[in-house]
Parts: C-alpha cells; sequence; structure tokens
C-alpha cells in the first residue's frame, strides 16, 4: 500500500479531476502507474526461509519430536520494510472487510477497509470475492490500482481482482466483500497465518461467494442463462435427472472449465458458504443448490459443487483421504495444499504458519499423521514421482497431484490431474492400517527423520 500525499498531510481533501486523485489539502497528485509487475509477498519457499517446526502441536508432547522455539520474535514477521498502512486489527478475531463505493463499472476503484470482530459480526452481512490468480489468468503479470480509504492510498491488485471488483460494482449503493488481497497485509506473515486460520468461520458468516469466472463469452451466456432457469425452477419439482439440452450441455461443460474451478480456495469456500453467485463479465447467476445433469455424463459436475455429504463433519483423522481427494486441485503457494483443506476441519490441531517453509510444512504433516493420529498410510503417497521440494523420501509431495492404486478417481477429477513423473521402477506399496497394533516410532522434525520398530507385516 502506497501512500502518495504529503507526510505532513493531516486532513486528506482527495477529489478526482480527468481520472487522476488530487488532494486539495496538501495539493499532491496520485501517481498512477498501471504497468506495475504484480510480485509474490510470501516468504521463500524453500528450507532456508524459517527454522522452526511444525507443527507447534508436536513440540509440547508426548512424542519424541526435537524441541525448538517457535517464537517469532515480538516483532512482525515481514517480507518488506516498509510501514504498514493497513488498519490496526485490534485482536486476532478481528478481519477487515472492504466497502466497494458504489459507481461506474469503468470509473476509478475506491474501497474502505473496515476492522470487524468476525464473531460479531452479523451472518450474511457481506460476501466473499472469489478469482483466480494473475498467473493462470489469460490477462498478463501487470497490476492494477485500487485506491483504498480516506487518504486515496494505492494499492496494486491483479487483472482478475481489479475486474472482478469492476463487474461486483453497483451504480446505485455501496457492496461490503472480503478480498483476501485487500482485506490481507500479505507481507505481514503472522497477520497472514492468523487471518486463514479464521477463513472457515469467515465462509460460514458470508451470504455467498462472488465467483468472477473471467470475461463475458457467448457460451458462457448461454451457461448463466440455463443456470437462472434451473434457480427459478422449484426444486420440489426436480429429480436431477431431466434432460438439458446439447447446446445447453456444452455451454455448461465450457463453463465448468473456466481455471477458477480446479482452485482448492474456491472449492473451500463454495462448501463452507451459503450460496454461490457465478460472474462472467456483466452478466451473473446463482448456483443451483439441488443436483442436476444426473443423466449426462458429458457433463462432469464435481460433487462439491453440491455440497456432498462427504465433506463435512471432517476431524484431523480425515486429513490424509481428503489431502488425496485434493492434489489436483491448485494453489499459487504450495503451503495452501494443507493450509486450504485445514478450514475444512472444524477443530484442527494444525495451524496456518506462512513463516514456515514448504519442506516443513509437508514434513511436519507427514510426523503429525503418524505420530498424533496413528497412520502410516501416509507412506503410501511418498516416493511415487519425481519431487519438487527436497522433502524426506518418506514424506508426500503434495505440490503435486497423489493418487494411490487403491483409489478410484471420479471424471472430474481425473480431468484435473497434472501430468506425473514417476521414478523409474516405482511400484504401488499399500500401508492401510500399518499401525493398527502397538508399536514404536520415533520422528526427528529437525533430522527428517522416521525411525519405526516393531512392524507387523502380516499375521503369520
Amino acid at each position: 500500500m502506497i501512500r502518495w500525499h504529503d507526510p505532513s498531510c493531516r486532513r486528506p481533501a482527495v477529489s478526482v479531476a480527468s481520472g487522476i486523485p488530487c488532494c486539495n489539502y496538501c495539493f499532491a497528485i496520485a501517481i498512477v502507474e498501471q504497468e506495475t509487475i504484480v510480485t509474490d509477498s510470501s516468504v521463500p519457499l524453500n528450507k532456508s526461509s524459517h527454522s522452526s517446526p511444525w507443527p507447534s502441536c508436536l513440540i509440547s508432547g508426548s512424542q519424541t519430536i526435537s524441541k525448538r522455539s517457535t517464537q517469532h520474535g515480538e516483532s512482525e514477521f515481514r517480507t518488506d520494510s516498509q510501514e504498514s498502512l493497513f488498519p490496526t486489527l485490534p485482536s486476532e478475531d478481528h478481519i477487515r472487510l472492504v466497502r466497494l463505493d458504489a459507481g461506474r463499472i469503468d470509473g476509478l476503484l475506491h474501497v474502505d477497509l473496515e476492522v470487524v470482530h468476525i464473531y460479531n459480526q452479523p451472518a450474511q452481512s457481506f460476501e466473499i470475492l472469489s478469482y483466480t490468480s494473475a498467473n493462470e489468468s489469460e490477462g498478463s503479470d501487470s497490476s492494477h490500482i485500487v485506491f483504498v480509504g480516506k487518504y486515496w492510498d494505492i494499492v496494486y491488485v491483479s487483472y482478475n481482482c481489479q475486474q472482478a471488483l469492476r463487474f461486483c460494482r453497483n451504480q446505485d449503493f455501496d457492496r461490503l466483500l472480503w478480498v483476501d488481497l485487500l482485506c490481507i497485509d500479505q507481507a505481514n506473515l503472522k497477520e497472514k497465518s492468523q487471518q486463514t486460520s479464521l477463513r472457515r468461520e469467515l465462509c460460514l458468516k458470508a451470504s455467498k461467494v462472488v465467483a468472477y469466472l473471467g470475461e463475458e463469452t457467448s457460451d458462457g451466456r448461454e451457461a448463466l442463462e440455463f443456470l437462472k432457469s434451473m434457480a427459478i425452477t422449484v426444486q420440489e419439482m426436480r429429480t436431477g435427472h431431466e434432460h438439458i439440452k446439447e447446446v445447453n450441455r456444452r455451454a455448461l461443460k465450457i463453463l465448468l472449465e473456466r481455471p477458477l474451478f480446479t482452485r482448492l480456495w474456491f472449492l473451500v469456500e463454495v462448501l463452507l458458504a451459503r450460496n454461490l453467485e457465478l460472474v462472467c463479465g456483466a452478466q451473473s447467476a446463482p448456483w443451483p443448490k439441488a443436483p442436476f445433469a444426473l443423466a449426462h455424463e458429458d457433463v462432469p459436475i464435481p460433487d462439491w459443487l453440491f455440497k456432498g455429504e462427504k465433506w463435512y463433519g471432517l476431524t484431523d483423522r480425515d486429513l490424509l483421504p481428503l489431502l488425496s481427494q485434493t492434489s489436483s486441485y491448485k494453489c499459487s503457494d504450495p503451503r495452501d495444499k494443507v493450509f486450504a483443506v485445514l478450514s475444512l476441519i472444524s477443530q484442527s490441531e494444525l495451524d496456518p504458519d506462512y513463516t514456515v517453509s514448504v519442506e516443513r510444512i509437508y514434513t511436519g504433516l507427514a510426523a503429525y499423521l503418524i505420530a498424533v493420529c496413528s497412520s502410516m498410510d501416509v507412506l503410501e503417497f511418498a516416493g511415487l514421482t519425481v519431487k519438487t521440494f527436497d522433502v524426506p523420501c518418506w514424506v508426500p509431495d503434495w505440490s503435486q497431484a497423489l493418487s494411490t492404486f487403491s483409489q478410484i478417481l471420479s471424471a472430474s477429477d481425473q480431468d484435473l490431474n497434472r501430468k506425473r513423473t514417476r521414478l523409474p521402477g516405482a511400484r504401488h506399496v499399500l500401508f492401510h492400517d500399518y499401525l493398527a497394533f502397538k508399536c514404536e516410532s520415533h520422528l526427528s522434525v529437525a533430522t527428517s527423520i522416521l525411525r519405526t520398530c516393531s512392524i507387523k507385516i502380516c499375521g503369520l
């Protein structure tokens, strides 16, 4: 966030002339540079980023985990040297919301940030804005400007984020939204970790997810018109097996191939929020709550869009199958392959921490599954592919799409599978119920070593 006023300006009076904001108090003029390159402010992803072990629950238990301090220091862990201009969060239960000013689609984007207590905020009083990251959209990596607060501070956001804000803007009234790039100080890793731990509660509080899918197209309009017609049909009169015209099936299939449907955070938001609204350019439509197109195999609708029962009532002991089912979905930050899934669990012992490297997150997760959840099944996912990150041989690399021989993937999951490079001579080994008896295991997060003994291979 950049403040363009004179440092002595205490009473900003901003007006817009010829599309350029200027202050009538200090007479400063905003320098608008739309082609600044979007950069990821996250801490480096390699092992040198932070040395503390993760998760912290393994440090103070009876497990044989090497102990190290997890304190990050009293000062904020930041990835830049600038003083934050974001409104202060009084406690860990506070969040920021974006009040998007009413205006024309092509006008300057200005928002105000409001600090609220997540548990005191009325239910259904705001919406979640969802969109794809810049590097996977059809746009470039160049960023665009959003003006924030009474000083009209400059925040650079991705092309898709700007477009989503424009097309969600109402000409007559303000709109209260949660937008990740604007509501979280991305350079403050301690805040980012804490705010990510509130994503579940945030989604449950929101009235709906507003999903910006991209630009308006003819097939997009056709699909949204069909969804509108489904929304006005009485649900009790539908079985889900009604015939759908071929032209509508084709349009719907193309719509579901848009990049946002491959994003893991979007999957989580849809499962937790009450409603879903799809937006293509200036067109929008609600997603039907009742299943449809069940009789048409050429329309592969993932079950999470219909909120299948298997996605709810989960605990930490469901982490491994949950990670496997979602491993084909994409995240900008490989750590979110774990952190996003944690939002689907109502009470988890694991907390997001962006100060920790990918290797330590994946290693700590495997150690937690073995030591706390008593599951050696995690070994079934390790060592089958050439790993992107330098994790121990017994640790799965969740940045890739991982599946085992014993899994039967749905058609939609198969479409999401990325090309994998298998290790020469790799074979599937099943470890189901490997620790269904008393045995001893020793883990060291510091050295990334797993030692086991008294392993019962069979009943002979």
